[in-house]
């Protein structure tokens, strides 16, 4: 989905690079777009600010400028997102040990019941006996 948005706007951004003056403005663009569109976000960003520095009076100077603060939240987005699965991931890990630990007490909690009632229903049936 997020690589749908981002296509979408470097296709409606890149409407005018044809207007560009430069061949090597072109080129340095088109590397970013081709990385962006390939989802290389970090390469894509370093390029279009290299390319803003460089140019700062180009034609596409205002696209690659949004384009790099999109890719700089998308990035930190991304960032935050997998440090926070990071950290579900960690407490779902703690909180399945506990269960497990759990599970293993009640297991020998029924053993020890089982044993108990095998007990018991042993006392009944001898005592059963003496009586007939």
């Amino acid at each position: 989905m997020i690589r749908l948005i981002i296509i979408l706007i470097v296709g409606a951004l890149s409407v005018g690079c044809a207007g560009m003056s430069r061949e090597g403005d072109r080129n340095s663009l088109g590397e970013a777009d081709a990385k962006l569109v390939a989802g290389e976000y970090a390469g894509a960003r370093v390029l279009y600010a290299d390319f803003v520095s460089a140019n700062p009076k180009a034609v596409q100077v205002e696209r690659a400028r949004a384009t790099r603060v999109v890719l700089e939240r998308l990035l930190t987005t991304q960032t935050e997102l997998e440090r926070l699965q990071k950290g579900e991931v960690t407490r779902l890990q703690r909180e399945l040990s506990a269960q497990q630990g759990e599970a293993v007490r009640l297991k020998g909690e029924v053993a020890k019941l089982r044993a108990d009632l095998e007990q018991l229903r042993n006392i009944d049936l001898q005592e059963r006996r003496e009586r007939k």
